[in-house]
């Protein structure tokens, strides 16, 4: 959702989610919807109520600062609040799961 795709001429990557968010309102709640798959995920592995929250925090910053349309793009392309969930979420099922 978050890096996906090269900026032509720039070393700067972009995913789904700032393009679906040029569709003011409903871009930027699908991506919330999207999003919270890694929450049911976390929730799914029991990985605590920190996690949890954090996930959602991500989600819900990600989401109102998408409702203003150029902070939006910015947000997307600097915070990558999907990758910080994935990233969050493999951290700590390996805490939690260790191999």
């Amino acid at each position: 959702m978050d890096a996906r795709f090269t900026v032509p001429g720039t070393g700067i990557r972009i995913g789904l989610d700032p393009i679906i968010g040029l569709i003011p309102v409903v871009g930027d709640t699908a991506t919330l919807i999207v999003g919270l798959a890694m929450l049911i995920e976390s929730r799914r592995l029991r990985l605590g109520w920190g996690t949890h929250l954090r996930i959602v925090w991500n989600l819900v910053l990600d989401w109102l600062v998408g409702l203003v349309p150029v902070a939006d793009l910015v947000l997307d392309t600097i915070f990558r609040a999907h990758q910080r969930n994935a990233r969050l979420l493999s951290e700590r099922a390996a805490l939690r799961y260790p191999t």
